[in-house]
């Protein structure tokens, strides 16, 4: 219920700022049309009538936009068969299909899942990752990410995550007016920020919740979490802050306030875990 209503204020005020963006061009339009002037007329309506189209390009694309910032790679129907038989037995758990597999060349050990449907719902494993963990710390994290799929927290999130992605387009940029555009488009990129992070670090509690509740061993998650935050994050895992929200653990360098990071802190992760573990009657270790 607690990230429900948290998706679903952070979906509205979203979804606000679409619909301001769309009245200011319209308003533009009527200044335009007064004034005579056809061309900047023109132009808003036509990227008044681009915002819904933008709004829907989003919702369905955004996954494959979070994979390419990535560099995430899909993985054939023979590559991996232990991490695909991994994925295929978290999910049937979840009752739910498989989804596809990507496998991100990096240094950071690190996953993400994204996908608004089963049609096209992904796992992404960095090399790193699959090289550092157990198995069944392996299977954690995957269970982890497939709680998050069957909560639709990553369809969410890659629609909350927008504003972000684009302050961050505007601010790499290479082309001078870029920088314009974000120092003006800077209170939004500001405010999708703060969203995006406060449904980041609750949605994570829920998924390793999901977690350890699938594999019925909380202290493999456990296990895996301080293995993978005990790794000062690797600056060749692409994205942005955007892409460090959907990730397992940051990969932010460390030492914020709570309120500007995008996962709770690892200490909080891990006491939630051991009181599911003695919920479950598990040992904590």
């Amino acid at each position: 219920m607690g990230l429900t209503i948290r998706m679903a204020a952070a979906l509205a005020v979203v979804g606000a700022i679409y619909l301001a963006a769309a009245a200011l061009l319209v308003l533009g339009f009527i200044a335009s049309r007064r004034n005579g002037n056809g061309v900047a007329a023109f132009g808003c309506l036509f990227f008044a009538a681009c915002v819904p189209l933008a709004l829907v390009a989003h919702l369905r694309e955004g996954g494959k936009l979070a994979l390419l910032a990535a560099r995430a790679r899909m993985l054939g129907p023979n590559e991996e068969p232990e991490l695909r038989a991994i994925v295929t037995r978290m999910a049937g758990q979840a009752n739910m299909p498989a989804p596809a597999i990507a496998l991100i060349d990096s240094r950071s050990p690190n996953a993400f899942a994204v996908g608004s449907s089963p049609a096209n719902e992904v796992v992404a494993i960095t090399t790193e990752l699959l090289s550092r963990l157990t198995p069944q710390e392996l299977e954690a994290v995957v269970g982890h990410e497939i709680s998050h799929l069957a909560n639709r927290d990553g369809m969410v999130m890659t629609f909350v995550a927008g504003p972000a992605m684009a302050g961050s387009f505007l601010w790499h940029n290479p082309d001078r007016r870029s920088k314009f555009v974000f120092a003006l488009y800077a209170p939004v990129y500001a405010l999708g920020l703060l969203l995006m992070w406060t449904v980041s670090r609750y949605r994570e509690y829920v998924a390793d919740r999901g977690s350890a509740l699938l594999t019925g061993a909380p202290e493999q998650l456990m296990s895996a979490l301080e293995k993978i935050a005990g790794k000062e994050p690797q600056g060749d895992l692409r994205g942005g802050a955007a892409i460090s929200a959907l990730c397992i653990v940051s990969i932010r360098s460390r030492g914020r306030l709570e309120l500007f990071m995008d996962h709770p802190p690892l200490d909080k992760r891990v006491r939630r875990l051991e009181h599911i573990a003695h919920e479950l009657g598990k040992p904590a270790r």
